[in-house]
């Protein structure tokens, strides 16, 4: 079996994030509209600073990636990926609620929901079928606060930073 690699690989692995993403906020009840929230909007592109928008919306966005070679006369490499996932509530204790509800996800601390580790199957999904070729793990995942909000719908931004890793060698695995 041939395994993804290069930006194929880099493709599946911020779809099979960004569906973890949304399956959680699916099984926490986030897209329905509580007694003491909107429901929230998933999207897979982060939001332009320009932009102005609904609050309750959560963003992914890939940052920069760095690669190290783990064995010494191999390809085997391990890559990381600086990922962030933007949450701009509605008010304080909405943003603090989902923003901390995903940190625990990522971190692997909802086996209610399936997630019980802090890594995730990635699936090749050009296959009728979609069929995981490798894990990936998370590490270094931190929750910030924005301090400097200069636009209104700004004030409540919440923001997870982690890094994924993923280790392969070449396309024979």
């Amino acid at each position: 079996m041939t395994v993804p690699i290069g930006g194929l690989r880099g493709r599946y692995i911020r779809e099979s994030i960004y569906r973890m993403l949304d399956e959680v906020l699916g099984d926490l009840g986030w897209y329905d509209a509580g007694s003491w929230f909107a429901p929230v909007n998933l999207r897979a592109i982060p939001v332009d600073d320009q932009e102005e928008i609904v609050p309750n919306v959560v963003a992914l966005a890939d940052d920069d990636e760095d690669d190290a070679e783990l064995e010494m006369g191999s390809n085997l490499s391990e890559f990381r990926t600086v990922y962030y996932v933007d949450v701009y509530a509605e008010n304080q204790a909405v943003g603090l609620h989902i923003a901390r509800d995903l940190r625990d996800a990522i971190q692997g601390r909802y086996p209610s929901i399936g997630r019980d580790a802090p890594s995730l199957s990635v699936l090749d999904y050009s296959l009728a079928t979609p069929t995981a070729f490798t894990v990936i793990d998370f590490e270094n995942v931190t929750l910030n606060r924005a301090h400097d909000f200069p636009k209104t719908w700004q004030r409540y931004w919440y923001s997870l930073y982690f890094e994924v890793v993923d280790s392969y060698a070449d396309e024979d695995g």
